[in-house]
């Protein structure tokens, strides 16, 4: 798609007139080689040492399009101008696209030449006493507007990248971002789905079950379980737990002052209760020193604001790196530095914008999103009990990083659509996945540190059983993930019906997951509901199947998009249906690939989805 700006020229005089070309997705199409030839009727166009009515514009896509954006026309007679745009790739010459425009020229009117007075020249004639002190930091480049509504085939990515989330964590994952409670979701083996008290990170829970002790569980078992000294039997002490790495100052205090707030905030900010909770085997290793972890991000959100000098867009690369790395590490550091970065800008006023805000959520996305998110999937610490199940502990590191970095990619791609511009972060989107693997890798070999050699220094500090949050608080934590989903959803496919069909199957899925323990439960549909890695690939698989069915059905363009959005909800609805009543097996069993007779299958099955499903991540 080809736009050209309206605007109203001058005979003589050059006027900006800028191109953009839309249809494209930023992050992956950026490096193909494309031509741009332009033909102007009633005038004449300049770009670069290009000038004539007719121009040839080469280079790859990023190149050309940032070129576009300073196309002047200068009107050689009053009435229409027309400007004519064609694109296409250089291997692929007989599949463009066009575009252009109608302008309209007037004859220059005639303006006095103003008087200059005595102070104006007095002003301009006095050198700077101090040309140091008038040298700014130079301001960041002016980014082009980009409308994802433009681009069907950006919208549909980033919405495949999107239900595969919600698909493996369940509606409920959204509550990281807008701090609406959470809920564990999907069908859990370990329990009715949506029924955990206050979904905290899972890192290290014993599972209730054999079930969640599995690689293909669903969720990690959230719910806050006593450790053992709190059910007042002992625990064997570890290496670490002789040291004195966790003997810092004030961490006794720490310790009691989060033990005491831990009820209080299972019922009213479970948000900011995960959030604490996920740096535990920090402070078991070092005690209040997990502190400078969120001071870091205070700092890093600082220097992204100054980074930005105030402006709603991404800060440079190596502070989103950052970021990434200290949120993977600790996510009450990764929404410390976000916290940071949102104070700054209404600070100094670059929050001014719809555009601007959505952006802030993408970056919450990307900066603990990966610690909360994957740890949904995986355990991201076991006991040392557990240890022996060296099988499942590689799982772990395999899954954990892979999920993290998936999370990370889409977001990173979907960030110009959220923000409305052409964010050149986009174009790395690998790269800082690679860095949140890397991250994740790290986090998950401390964690296993802290089980092995601080156990019962974990179990000293590990919260108790903690209550459910209220109901009123929960169905608020609904409500707000809602309307959190419809605002960031019109700005990829506007406000059209499709939006708030897509809505209200977003609302009626979390519905069910907090109706779930109301149900009769079946045992053999719980067998028959796909959880974990299974899960996600059956949810990617079918939601790139979806999105190819919506092209075929309506065509290229903004309504194969629209309709996508439609069906990619429908696979995390049906799933969430058949899992409110396939909650648990039969006492005393399992799932049925985990009982004895299916180690080997389910080893080799494990392998295969794996594989399979990093295969299809590529797709998306």
């Amino acid at each position: 798609m080809i736009s050209v700006r309206t605007t109203e020229l001058i005979v003589g005089q050059p006027i900006s007139v800028p191109v953009v070309l839309g249809g494209y997705d930023p992050a992956r199409d950026s490096g193909l080689d494309v031509r741009v030839e332009i033909s102007v009727t009633g005038g004449s166009a300049q770009l670069g040492t290009q000038t004539g009515s007719s121009i040839v514009l080469d280079g790859t896509l990023a190149e050309v399009t940032q070129q576009l954006g300073a196309l002047t026309v200068t009107a050689t007679q009053s009435g229409d101008v027309v400007i004519k745009v064609r694109a296409f790739r250089i291997d692929k010459p007989n599949e463009s696209i066009s575009g252009g425009a109608t302008l309209v020229a007037a004859e220059p009117t005639a303006s006095p030449t103003p008087t200059p007075t005595q102070s104006a020249v007095a002003v301009v004639a006095t050198p700077s006493a101090s040309p140091q002190a008038t040298t700014a930091a130079a301001p960041p480049p002016t980014l082009r507007s980009f409308d994802p509504r433009d681009n069907p085939e950006f919208v549909i990515t980033s919405a495949v990248t999107a239900a595969a989330v919600l698909g493996v964590v369940g509606a409920g994952a959204l509550a990281p971002t807008i701090g609406g409670g959470s809920q564990s979701g999907g069908g859990s083996g370990s329990g009715t789905a949506g029924s955990s008290g206050v979904g905290t990170s899972g890192a290290g829970r014993r599972p209730d079950n054999a079930d969640t002790q599995s690689w293909l569980a669903d969720i990690a078992d959230t719910s806050l379980t006593a450790g053992a000294s709190a059910a007042g039997s002992a625990v064997l002490l570890g290496w670490g737990d002789r040291q004195q790495t966790w003997r810092t100052p004030l961490s006794d205090r720490l310790d009691q002052g989060i033990a005491r707030s831990a009820r209080r905030l299972a019922q009213t900010s479970p948000l900011l209760l995960r959030l604490i909770d996920d740096g535990t085997y920090l402070r078991a290793m070092f005690g209040s020193f997990v502190g400078l972890l969120p001071m870091l991000g205070l700092v890093l959100g600082v220097l992204a604001v100054a980074n930005v000098h105030g402006e709603a867009i991404t800060p440079s690369l190596w502070l989103v790196a950052a970021v990434i790395v200290i949120g993977s590490l600790n996510a009450l550091a990764g929404a410390a530095a976000v916290l940071a970065f949102t104070v700054g800008l209404l600070a100094m006023g670059g929050l001014s914008s719809v555009g601007g805000v959505r952006l802030l959520m993408g970056l919450c996305l990307i900066a603990f999103g990966p610690a909360l998110v994957a740890a949904g999937t995986r355990p991201l610490r076991r006991s040392r009990d557990e240890q022996h199940n060296v099988w499942e502990r590689v799982t772990d590191f395999v899954v954990v990083p892979l999920v993290a970095g998936f999370l990370v990619q889409g977001t990173v791609r979907a960030l110009p659509g959220l923000a409305g511009l052409e964010l050149p972060i986009a174009a790395d989107a690998g790269l800082l996945a690679l860095i949140a693997i890397a991250a994740m890798l790290l986090r998950m070999v401390l964690e296993e540190v802290a089980a092995r050699g601080y156990p019962n220094r974990l179990n000293e500090i590990e919260f108790a059983e903690l209550p459910q949050p209220a109901a009123a608080q929960r169905i608020a934590a609904i409500l707000l993930r809602t309307l959190a989903f419809a605002f960031v959803s019109e700005a990829f496919i506007g406000a059209v019906w499709q939006l708030w069909v897509g809505v209200a199957l977003f609302l009626l899925t979390q519905v069910l997951m907090l109706a779930a323990p109301s149900v009769p439960n079946s045992p053999v549909l719980f067998h028959l509901v796909p959880v974990g890695v299974p899960r996600f690939l059956l949810v990617l698989l079918a939601s790139l199947g979806l999105a190819t069915l919506a092209t075929l059905l309506v065509g290229e363009g903004p309504d194969s998009s629209q309709w996508a959005f439609v069906f990619l909800l429908l696979p995390g609805l049906v799933l969430a249906g058949v899992g409110m009543f396939g909650r648990e097996p039969e006492p005393g069993d399992t799932r049925w690939y985990l009982r004895p007779g299916m180690r080997m299958w389910y080893r080799i099955g494990g392998v295969v989805l794996v594989a399979v499903s990093v295969w299809a991540s590529q797709l998306a």
